[in-house]
């Protein structure tokens, strides 16, 4: 059964990845919370960002057959157009989109729907040493969910991360952070007035849950998405250096970017366009990083 928004425990996903590598040690399982309380301007996942399932277009599948008109049930749907104004987000013409140039992303899952689906993959991660993946969106936006899933989990006796760009409330999320074992946390840029201009909130409140995570004992790895032309000066990576290294003694992950979410922003009405770093530039910022004292890890794109 799927759940009504106001279910007490239940959300809204837009994925759950099995055989999932990059999100923890070993085989990992991992839930896509859809919503998100940033608007990072590069986001690989903007379909992440609303809380509700949303439809997306993808205009390069489209062949123009005009199968969602009779399926819209405002009759607004046409060919080679997206979503409109009065759309309902109901997703008649995903269904009937034969081409797939009409999805409706995310939907609204029991907790009893994600253990069971999670479930299937105990055996492996038994045998891998790996475990259940929390991402996003942002997996703290949905406190309750969170908390009844890392309980549950716990209980199992299953291995958790939790990936997280650490803009929360602490007080909703505390319980289910101290059930984690290993904590990915995005730091994207240290100073406050660039951070809200390309990710729409201030620092003060992640760098805070961020030492707040430290001072727990909670395992972190810091990830910082690397973004030419908006964090990759020099002053902004070592005020970010002495942070990791001295305030939450942390490894670091330098996370070049890739545009990989590109389509995706189309699909959704939004727009991104960055550059991917060069090679040596991002070789660059890991020297000047280990330069500062801080232990830097190998790792693919964001």
């Amino acid at each position: 059964m799927v759940p009504r928004e106001t279910d007490p425990i239940g959300g809204c996903l837009f994925d759950i990845q099995r055989w999932s590598t990059e999100d923890g040690p070993g085989i990992r399982t991992t839930i896509f919370f859809k919503g998100c309380p940033l608007r990072c301007a590069w986001c690989c996942n903007p379909e992440s960002w609303s809380p509700k399932p949303q439809l997306g277009f993808f205009e390069e599948r489209c062949k123009g057959c005009g199968a969602c008109i009779s399926a819209c049930s405002r009759g607004l749907a046409r060919p080679a157009t997206g979503r409109l104004d009065g759309c309902e987000d109901c997703g008649f013409c995903a269904t009937a989109c034969p081409h797939g140039a009409r999805q409706l992303l995310g939907r609204w899952w029991s907790a009893e729907e994600i253990l069971a689906e999670v479930g299937r993959d105990a055996i492996f991660h038994r045998r891998s040493g790996g475990g259940v993946t929390f991402s996003g969106g942002e997996a703290t936006a949905q406190p309750r969910l969170l908390e009844h899933l890392a309980m549950e989990f716990h209980r199992r006796g299953v291995h958790q991360v939790l990936e997280t760009c650490g803009h929360f409330p602490w007080e909703w999320n505390a319980k289910a952070l101290s059930l984690m074992d290993l904590v990915y946390f995005d730091l994207k840029h240290m100073d406050e007035a660039a951070h809200e201009r390309w990710i729409g909130v201030g620092t003060d409140l992640i760098q805070a849950n961020a030492l707040r995570i430290a001072e727990m004992g909670i395992p972190m790895i810091v990830r910082f998405p690397l973004i030419p032309g908006v964090n990759d000066e020099r002053k902004n990576l070592v005020r970010m250096a002495v942070f990791v290294k001295e305030r939450l003694k942390a490894p670091l992950e330098v996370m070049p970017f890739h545009p990989l979410g590109r389509h995706k922003h189309r699909a959704v009405g939004s727009d991104s366009d960055f550059a991917e770093p060069a090679p040596n530039d991002v070789e660059m910022v890991r020297e000047l990083l280990r330069a500062q004292g801080v232990t830097v890890l190998e790792s693919g794109p964001t």
